[in-house]
């Protein structure tokens, strides 16, 4: 028997108890007798019981039978990934693959939720399956989620707000009413505390029969391919973990059984570890809002981050401590319940302030979009609380997840209102140097270094998010005949070609002082290198985790070239093991005579440009070059990738 069949028998036999306990309760039995867990009937018979099957598999089974959309999904990842660490359809179905392992765990998820709502509503017979309804929501993702080489950063901010809004949904969703904040805080720290306990059973279990799989490899010779490691990895993360979580969510009739367990290692750590770090912060916070008062001076942008760092900290530690406030337990919960909320202010107070200013300078970004919503959602928040007395935590969860779902939809979102309000600054900087004839952008215009420069980054910001089709209306070229020309994903070279048409002003001394520059070679050239009158052609890259491996001057290698990263890109070409040549690269790129290093390189240049014979046996073409000025008006090369081409003229090469 296969891998696969291995799996898949599982993955059948669970659609096939699905769909047949459905039909059975849906069709046969009465709408008011309860639903049977047959699976349930299955472990607990007598056969079962003589194999003695632990109390875990039994609870596992009933969770199987109460979440049986959720325990589809993960089988289905799992299967999804096993497929994958075969390499079975992987390249011919590469976005399938991508969008699944995307939108199953966000199901597992979503229909525990919803589950778990309709057995708050008490719903019996068909509409105790309401979480079906998750399949078709899906369905429409996967219809709406992009190809894998399509993901931007908007792709990414939807999706983990989906998952957060989903993972809100199983904590508020049983509890309808505000009136029981003691069971409320029992079950999430319940659910809390049955996460950490499967991933602490998922990792012991996966430890010891990778272990296992070691030592059989080592004491009988047995060559076991990576792959059964990687299977066991996907088995006890994806299949058991979950499904032993799911095993441990309370139902409804035994929420009240521990509606008295004060669970006291949570006020040791609450109290005595997490308090006291909450306190040094807010001292720190509190310096410096002094500080700015005695010096009169704005907060640095950064700081609106620890603010909101400290706000999640605190907000977690009331959390931690609220059942004993409530229950005024001990003095410091009580203390530090009724007046967290007070101490916020001040806090929150001087977010706005850094919010203001990072705004005011800039413009808004999603960024600093999500620091303003932060700051006025923990302003809401922190009065809600202290007029309420902090009687109920379900409202800062339900408040949270509608917040952030209404910062990604509508006119409103995040992203509308972030590439509005940048695309007004770019027109700000253009009718400050008068760049704007009819409300376009005038070409061979003369601007500012450092407006040349703030258009640069206003232009990159919208190439990383692929909208720079949304700044059409300020330019007079075609941006679509742009992206016909560069290609469809390459957003630098439709930026570089606007921004060709502008020249920085004669009288700015520093032009190129800290700037970054990319040159290339065509898309076509790229692909088509003529190696004429060369017998070899080696491709090194030089710069962000590309260097070279060391490896390559083996001796059974006829010929390797080695980029040495951290002696400043050094080029080391070695005949058999031993060093022919050693040159600087950025004495080779100086030698590229195409390239006016006093002035601005272009981004695209002919590969004839951009090749260089090092000596009668060796030529380089460079593809691709990135890099800065220093200090001193000289290229720094951080990225370069290249052809090595070797010619044999003395019969080095045997």
């Amino acid at each position: 028997m296969t891998l696969l069949q291995i799996v898949f028998a599982p993955f059948y036999l669970c659609v096939f108890l699905f769909l047949g306990h459905y039909v059975f309760n849906l069709f046969v039995r009465e709408k008011d007798v309860p639903l049977q867990p047959v699976l349930t009937k299955i472990i607990n018979n007598d056969y079962m019981k003589s194999i003695n099957f632990s109390i875990i598999l039994e609870r596992m089974g009933r969770a199987i039978l109460r979440f049986p959309v959720a325990t589809l999904c993960c089988v289905a990842l799992f299967a999804v990934e096993v497929l994958y660490i075969n390499d079975v359809y992987f390249n011919d179905y590469r976005d399938l693959f991508f969008k699944l392992n995307l939108l199953l765990p966000l199901g597992v998820v979503l229909s525990i939720a919803v589950h778990l709502f309709t057995e708050e509503l008490g719903w019996r017979g068909w509409r105790s399956y309401t979480d079906v309804i998750v399949i078709p929501l899906l369905g429409l993702y996967y219809i709406l989620l992009p190809n894998e080489k399509n993901v931007t950063d908007i792709t990414a901010v939807c999706y983990a707000i989906f998952c957060l809004i989903a993972t809100i949904g199983v904590v508020v969703a049983p509890f309808r009413s505000l009136s029981q904040p003691s069971l409320f805080w029992v079950y999430n720290v319940k659910i809390l505390w049955r996460i950490l306990f499967s991933i602490i059973c998922s990792l012991i279990f996966l430890g010891g029969f990778c272990l296992a799989l070691v030592i059989i490899e080592d004491l009988f010779e047995a060559d076991i391919s990576e792959k059964w490691y990687l299977f066991f990895v996907f088995f006890w993360c994806i299949l058991f973990a979950p499904l032993f979580f799911v095993a441990g969510i309370p139902l409804q009739s035994q929420r009240t059984e521990e509606q008295k367990n004060n669970y006291p290692i949570l006020r040791i750590l609450g109290q005595y570890v997490l308090l006291p770090i909450l306190l040094l912060y807010l001292l720190i916070l509190y310096a410096y809002g002094l500080k700015i008062i005695i010096h009169w001076q704005l907060p640095k942008g950064w700081v609106s981050w620890l603010m909101i760092a400290y706000s999640g900290l605190g907000l977690f530690v009331y959390f931690l401590l609220h059942n004993f406030f409530i229950t005024k337990a001990t003095k410091i919960s009580t203390y530090f319940g009724r007046y967290f909320f007070y101490s916020e202010l001040p806090v929150i107070l001087l977010l706005f302030v850094a919010v203001i200013r990072r705004t005011a300078d800039y413009g808004i970004t999603e960024n600093r979009y999500f620091l303003w919503l932060c700051a006025f959602w923990l302003l809401g928040i922190s009065l809600f609380m202290i007029f309420t007395k902090g009687k109920s935590f379900r409202p800062v969860f339900i408040s949270f997840a509608v917040v952030a779902l209404l910062s990604i939809v509508g006119p409103w979102s995040a992203f509308n209102v972030s590439d509005h309000s940048q695309r007004n600054h770019l027109k700000d900087v253009m009718t400050k140097n008068n760049l704007l004839q009819n409300g376009k952008c005038i070409d061979s215009a003369s601007i500012s270094t450092a407006d040349y420069y703030e258009m640069r980054n206003i232009l990159s910001y919208f190439g990383k998010k692929g909208n720079i089709r949304f700044l059409q209306p300020l330019f007079t070229s075609n941006i679509d005949s742009l992206y016909n020309l560069y290609g469809e994903n390459d957003n630098i070279g439709v930026i570089e070609d606007l921004m060709s048409k502008l020249t920085m002003d004669e009288d700015e001394t520093e032009t190129v002082h800290n700037a970054s520059f990319i040159v290339r070679t065509s898309e076509y050239d790229e692909k088509y290198i003529s190696i004429a009158d060369y017998s070899q052609l080696i491709v090194c890259i030089y710069g962000q985790g590309y260097t070279n491996d060391d490896s390559l001057t083996a001796e059974e290698i006829a010929l390797a070239c080695v980029v040495k990263g951290k002696d400043k890109g050094y080029l080391e070409i070695y005949h058999y093991g031993v060093l022919y040549k050693r040159v600087s690269l950025a004495d080779v790129v100086k030698q590229l005579t195409a390239i006016d290093w006093d002035d601005m390189p272009p981004y695209q240049m002919a590969t004839e440009e951009l090749s260089v014979i090092i000596d009668p046996q060796y030529k380089i073409i460079f593809t691709k070059i990135e890099g800065s000025y220093d200090d001193n008006l000289s290229p720094n090369i951080e990225y370069a990738e290249m052809y090595i081409l070797y010619k044999d003229i003395q019969g080095n090469i045997r």
